[in-house]
């Protein structure tokens, strides 16, 4: 399922995801770490797409569950000859999340990285708002406040490949963009 509207410009943008689970369920906070060792410039998706095979100006990921489902997506500009090669590329990675098993470092850096942003939002009051707010529309109690955190701990190696397979489906995958132009008026010259 891919949906994309052209533009005159020298950049494409585009993301490529999968629908995922509320923010309730118990598979939240895997993926959540799982995101983790893929994102960023030192991530696995941007490692591959981007340094490696020179194929997109920047590669990032998010996982956004919400109250009654979520998604899991990546995000890539290219230049508009590299665009489709970064889509397959994107898919192979996904793909690869399916199969392989992250290392036990990159487990415990995303356990650390998500538990610690958690923290660290809460030390501003509009951020505690706004997680009470979250926590209410999600239908979870303001309880869930003090462990959140905990949520993390359980998450293994073999339970990210496993969540992957679940929601990973390359047969159900949703792709949108927006297509620049090669010949742009903006290209550099």
């Amino acid at each position: 399922n891919e949906k994309t509207e052209s533009r005159d410009r020298r950049q494409s943008a585009t993301s490529v995801g999968f629908l995922t689970l509320g923010a309730s369920e118990p598979e939240t906070g895997v993926l959540t770490v799982a995101v983790n060792p893929v994102s960023g410039l030192g991530g696995r998706f941007s490692e591959q797409i981007r340094e490696k095979q020179a194929l997109a100006y920047t590669v990032s990921a998010s996982h956004e569950p919400t109250a009654l489902g979520g998604f899991f997506m990546a995000y890539t500009a290219t230049s508009p000859e590299n665009r489709r090669l970064a889509v397959d590329a994107l898919k192979e990675q996904f793909k690869k999340l399916t199969v392989d098993l992250p290392t036990e470092e990159e487990v415990r850096r995303g356990k650390n990285f998500s538990s610690g942003l958690w923290r660290m939002r809460l030390q501003q009051r509009r951020h505690q708002i706004f997680e009470f707010a979250r926590l209410r529309m999600a239908g979870l109690g303001l309880d869930e406040i003090q462990t959140y955190a905990s949520q993390y701990d359980f998450v293994t190696p073999s339970l990210i490949r496993d969540v992957a397979r679940k929601y990973f489906d390359l047969n159900h995958i949703a792709i949108g963009g927006i297509l620049g132009s090669s010949g742009s008026r903006d290209a550099p010259k």
